[in-house]
This record gives structure tokens, C-alpha cells and sequence, in this order.
């Protein structure tokens, strides 16, 4: 009688050892899950600033032609007709 409530108690912290190892591949899992979706927002992000870089860049180019021909000095392109 006594050796089997033994074994009943030996069975139920096994039962339990394996519960907390299956919450914990649980969590294991949820972290790998969130880990992964910061790594998508990241990604997004950098996307963006990478867009908005070249946008940045093509208006610096054409701020950049607009201020050339938009100077007071002589060019001669100035002084080809139909320009």
C-alpha cells in the first residue's frame, strides 16, 4: 500500500515534468513566433527609409539642375534659340 502511493506520486511528478516541458517548447516557440514578426517590421522599416532616401535624392538632383540653370550668370544656352 505504501510502495504504490509511492509510485502514484513518482507518476504524478512525471506528468508534471512533462507539462512544464511541453509549456515551455510552448513558450520557446511564441518567442521564436514574436521574434519574427519584429524582424518583418524591421525589414518594413528599412524599406521605407531606403524609399525615402532615393526620393530624397532624386529631388536634391533635380534642386541641384534647377539651381544650376537658375543662376544669374551667363550660359550659353541662354543664347541658343528655341531654349
Amino acid at each position: 500500500m505504501l510502495l504504490e502511493a509511492y509510485f502514484m506520486q513518482v507518476e504524478l511528478g512525471t506528468r508534471n515534468i512533462y507539462m512544464i516541458l511541453s509549456v515551455r517548447e510552448y513558450i520557446d516557440d511564441t518567442e521564436d513566433y514574436v521574434n519574427i514578426q519584429l524582424d518583418n517590421q524591421r525589414n518594413e522599416l528599412i524599406q521605407l527609409q531606403l524609399t525615402l532616401t532615393i526620393a530624397s535624392f532624386v529631388i536634391a538632383l533635380a534642386t541641384l539642375v534647377a539651381g544650376i540653370f537658375g543662376m544669374n550668370m551667363s550660359c550659353p544656352l541662354y543664347n541658343i534659340n528655341g531654349l
